[in-house]
């Protein structure tokens, strides 16, 4: 008969350390497919490997059937564009989302899974520090911008920019409201003008828009 040098903590030690190794908790991922754009649901494969004690390192499987999380509600929701190659965070639920993302409302969890690599939720909108956005040039800037649609919406210094690639909106404003104020008709009599109290009031709301918009 062998007898072990295993301690009852060491034992309960041990238990506790495989348990947790198969604890699924939170992991950064890449698109790999987006299954359904409208529904949300997405194939993410994790980014960072499992090692055990013996060195050997393992790939996590691409999880299938992911939801995508926006900000939103039933009401109102901020939506962007996604590609394949995209970083999202996944977070990793306590019980099986199988039941809940079929029946969407309060149910059972439908077999015994917790926290496993499967129940996954992915966030959009992580990086790693190797580079750069490309879409951000100041990082004092709340910016809106589309590399896609090539439109532009920057908050700064109090004012908005809006851009695309052809037109900035806060200049075609200007040029709008110049144009008005500078107005001349024809006819009998041979020519007219704005009254000067016409131009205060358009200069003023020139002004205005100078405040809130920025070329």
């Amino acid at each position: 008969m062998t007898t072990s040098n295993v301690t009852f903590p060491e034992a309960i030690k041990t238990a506790i350390q495989n348990f947790i190794s198969d604890v699924n908790v939170c992991l950064p991922g890449k698109i790999i497919k987006i299954q359904d754009a409208k529904k949300r649901k997405i194939s993410v494969q994790p980014e960072i490997k499992r090692v055990y004690l013996d060195n050997t390192e393992l790939e996590p499987p691409i999880i299938e059937n992911v939801p995508l999380k926006y900000t939103g509600s039933s009401k109102a929701i901020l939506h962007y564009p996604i590609e394949i190659g995209d970083k999202v965070i996944l977070i990793f639920s306590q019980r099986s989302l199988d039941n809940w993302l079929s029946d969407d409302k309060l149910t059972t969890p439908g077999n015994r899974r917790m926290f496993n690599i499967t129940d996954a939720i992915a966030i959009p909108g992580i990086q790693s520090f190797k580079e750069d956005h490309p879409l951000i040039e100041n990082d004092n800037e709340f910016v809106l911008r589309s590399s896609g649609y090539n439109f532009h919406i920057d908050i700064t210094d109090k004012k908005f920019k809006i851009t695309n690639d052809v037109e900035n909106l806060a200049t075609l404003m200007k040029d709008l409201l110049d144009e008005i104020i500078s107005i001349q008709t024809v006819g009998s009599p041979p020519q007219h003008v704005l009254s000067p109290t016409s131009i205060t009031n358009f200069t003023t709301i020139k002004t205005r828009i100078a405040l809130l918009l920025e070329e």
